[in-house]
C-alpha cells in the first residue's frame, strides 16, 4: 500500500535568504579529540563510582536482612 508523502517546496529566494542569515559555525582548531590519558581518567572514575555504589548497595542489603532476621521470631 502506498502512502502519499508530504513534500515541502522551498522557493529559491527563501533558500538564499536562509543561507545568508545562517550563523557561521565555529570550528575547533585541534581536531585531535580527547587524549588517552583523559579517557583513562574518565573510565577510572566510572569504575570507582560503580564499585562504591555496589559496596553501598551490599551494605544496605546486609543491614536490611539483619533487621528482618532480628525482628522475626523463630519457630523451633
Amino acid at each position: 500500500m502506498q502512502t502519499n508523502r508530504q513534500v515541502r517546496v522551498i522557493k529559491r529566494e527563501q533558500r538564499e535568504s536562509n543561507r545568508d542569515n545562517a550563523a557561521p559555525v565555529a570550528i575547533r582548531a585541534d581536531n585531535t579529540g580527547p587524549t588517552e590519558r583523559d579517557m583513562r581518567a574518565v573510565v577510572s572514575g566510572w569504575v570507582r563510582e560503580h564499585r562504591e555504589g555496589v559496596g553501598d548497595y551490599r551494605r544496605a542489603l546486609t543491614t536490611l536482612f539483619a533487621r528482618l532476621d532480628a525482628g522475626t521470631p523463630r519457630v523451633a
